[in-house]
């Protein structure tokens, strides 16, 4: 789990093609917020830290009906981005 604050965020850290879940937020002896992340690659659907065929099988399986993904999942599923969960987002990940 990365824990990460406001702050680093706004100073450039690049999380934007990285899905975030908050875990917990909470705050320093400032009154500072520190809010703490999981961050997944996209394609990344079973977190093993490797896009590969194993990612494009779950998500094949989600995209024919045979599965279900928790929201996260979804999330980190659809790598391109366009709403939908589907052969394109399986082959981008092969």
């Amino acid at each position: 789990m990365d824990i990460a604050r406001f702050s680093d965020i706004s100073a450039g850290a690049n999380i934007s093609d990285n899905p975030a879940v908050v875990e917990s937020i909470s705050y320093d002896e400032q009154g500072s917020a520190v809010v703490s992340c999981t961050f997944a690659k996209k394609g990344d659907v079973n977190k093993d830290t490797y896009v590969n065929d194993k990612d494009a099988k779950i998500i094949l399986s989600y995209a024919g009906g045979l599965s279900d993904l928790t929201a996260e999942q979804k999330n980190i599923a659809d790598v391109n981005g366009d709403g939908e969960i589907d052969l394109i987002d399986a082959m981008a990940v092969l």
